[in-house]
């Protein structure tokens, strides 16, 4: 059965600068609604089913908040959205008065099954708002699932050229149809923004065709053209968050360009991968935008990463989260997996690896290494290996920390990289071109290497500290490139 909603929308307060306004959603349903549902931005991210819901009395329901503008807003019955409202002080080309709502339409419903009506003030020029985001969306109903399977047997190319006519198709509407409509410039505008994003959104996704057999989220590069255009895109327009387009942009956008760092190979686990784009959505997101990518990427991987990497990241959420909910939403869904790596990891400290049967290792020459031999120096181990990126990222201050030590210095220390390659060739080749110091071993078989199941390595670069008698006091020592590291080994060399 079709639900009728009808609703009234007030702007209590406008505020400026970052202060808050307070507003006010209220109206009836049909009669047929159980549930209303209300969600805003930070929260406006449908995946996370994160909302609020007021209570509903007979068919009337109100909800009052106070947020940043400009504000996307969704009012839902049951699992059907009827409006996605744009809350702004005012548009540039149409002043509205004080108090007054533009309002666009959420993208993933058609309207024109759902008779709902718009009462209050400034309803008339909302519902030619509302109006004009229906007609594009009839007029274009492709969606992204769709385009990407039907573009698994295509080039890129080829897949470019059909994307370019239709988003030319799609410009080319919008620009007739403004001109027959004065008022419709905001969301003309985020429509533009939308074709754009959904065109690069389909392209980064056409690199991720068939790469579940590699087990990594991509395994192609897209041409060198293409991938420049992506980087001199805007990433950060929290108000398009309630665009499933943009939404998908912004997550392939952090998987495509974090498998890039690790050369589009399988890092082996989902670790390093996770690192990866975590580095880049800290360093390239703001806002809600940050908040979202960051949020999704928990979700997703909270159960397949070490206790470390996932706290960081859960504890930065907390961080750039100022009302919480978020936060508090992903670390309900997480806590599970993270309080048994956390008792893992308690488990894994009390074991102390005091013994003298570590692995066997070999060197370049061929001869056995023998971890126990360097007893009576501090040992700093690099576990590595020649496909890894983030591995060869920190050779550069491997050497800078080598060189920064004295003679005397260098003889209380040795600096131990051991390699999970299976490839001798290829081990001694990168040993070369990244001119490593100190005394280089081999532990073939990758994950499944004698080292990697003694130490319980699950990732890589990961580092380890032995002191003087030989234990391990660093299980997860910090990187080469931490400045603090040195004065560490430092200390230990002093005992």
């Amino acid at each position: 059965m079709i639900h009728k909603i009808l609703l009234a929308f007030l702007l209590f307060a406008n505020l400026k600068s970052i202060a808050q306004s307070k507003i006010n959603v209220s109206g009836n349903t049909d009669g047929n609604a159980s549930s209303i549902g209300i969600d805003y931005l930070p929260f406006y991210v449908e995946e996370l089913g994160i909302n609020e819901k007021p209570p509903l009395n007979a068919t009337a329901f109100k909800s009052e908040f106070t947020t940043n503008l400009p504000q996307c807003v969704t009012v839902k019955a049951d699992s059907a959205n009827y409006y996605l409202l744009i809350i702004k002080e005012q548009d540039d080309n149409v002043v509205l008065r004080k108090g007054q709502t533009e309002i666009a339409i959420n993208n993933e419903v058609n309207f024109y099954t759902k008779q709902g009506k718009l009462l209050g003030v400034g309803g008339g020029k909302n519902a030619i708002q509302q109006s004009f985001y229906n007609q594009f969306k009839q007029e274009f109903a492709d969606n992204y699932d769709s385009l990407i399977n039907q573009s698994k047997n295509k080039t890129i190319d080829a897949f470019e050229d059909e994307l370019f006519t239709l988003k030319k198709k799609k410009l080319n509407w919008l620009e007739r149809a403004k001109q027959e409509n004065p008022f419709v410039n905001y969301i003309a505008s985020l429509i533009k923004k939308e074709i754009n994003y959904a065109y690069y959104a389909c392209l980064l996704g056409h690199a991720a065709n068939d790469c579940m057999i590699k087990k990594t989220t991509f395994c192609r590069a897209l041409p060198g053209s293409i991938s420049e255009e992506i980087k001199q895109l805007e990433l950060n327009s929290d108000e398009l968050l309630y665009s499933d387009w943009y939404r998908k942009f912004i997550l392939n956008y952090v998987a495509y360009y974090g498998s890039e760092v690790l050369a589009f190979k399988s890092p082996g686990n989902y670790n390093d991968q996770a690192r990866e784009e975590f580095k880049l959505m800290d360093a390239k997101l703001t806002g809600n935008t940050k908040q979202y990518a960051l949020a999704k990427l928990l979700i997703y991987c909270c159960e397949k990463i070490e206790y470390e990497p996932a706290k960081m990241m859960l504890n930065k959420l907390k961080d750039i989260d100022k009302e919480t909910k978020v936060y508090k939403f992903v670390q309900q869904r997480c806590s599970p997996a993270l309080a048994a790596k956390a008792s893992e990891k308690k488990t894994e400290k009390t074991i102390a690896k005091t013994t003298n049967s570590y692995p066997v290792l070999t060197n370049q020459e061929g001869k056995e290494v023998y971890i126990d031999q360097f007893k009576g120096k501090v040992v700093y181990i690099d576990f590595w290996a020649s496909w890894c990126g983030p591995c060869r990222q920190q050779f550069p201050f491997s050497k800078k920390l080598h060189d920064s030590m004295s003679k005397k210095e260098l003889d209380k220390i040795v600096f131990l990289y051991i390699s999970i390659d299976d490839n001798e060739a290829t081990w001694k080749k990168a040993i070369e071109q990244n001119n490593l110091q100190g005394v280089n071993a081999i532990s073939r078989g990758g994950w499944s290497s004698e080292v990697c199941k003694f130490f319980n390595i699950t990732s890589i670069p990961r580092y380890m500290i032995l002191n003087k008698s030989g234990k391990v006091v660093e299980q997860d020592a910090k990187r080469p490139a931490d400045e603090t590291l040195r004065d560490d080994l430092l200390k230990l060399m002093a005992e």
